[in-house]
């Protein structure tokens, strides 16, 4: 399996998704390395089909840590677009919101 990676940083009291869209496989984990000094929520809404599955996807990754996900295999090729929240409350943002897009 192969590893995407997002990382979480911080810059100026603002907090970055890098990159913002990441493209990724079936047979795919994505890993998120938060490397800020605040937890954070990884949250992808349900969607049948979807790299989760049909449920929402809520994992808690702790300041200074990552954490991989391994992509579902019945997901369909589409773009997902997911959300970094931050326990202090702030979004974490990339040019837009973050998107992962699964490309067989």
């Amino acid at each position: 399996m192969a590893k995407v990676k997002v990382q979480v940083v911080e810059r100026g009291g603002e907090f970055f998704v890098v990159p913002p869209t990441v493209v990724a496989e079936k047979s795919d984990n994505l890993v998120v390395n938060n490397t800020t000094t605040v937890g954070l929520a990884f949250v992808m809404q349900g969607v049948p089909n979807g790299p989760y599955g049909s449920v929402n996807k809520i994992e808690e990754i702790a300041a200074k840590s990552k954490k991989s996900m391994p992509i579902g295999g019945g997901a369909v090729d589409g773009e997902y677009m997911f959300q970094i929240v931050m326990l202090n409350g702030k979004k974490a943002v990339g040019n837009s919101d973050p998107v992962l897009i699964i490309d067989n």
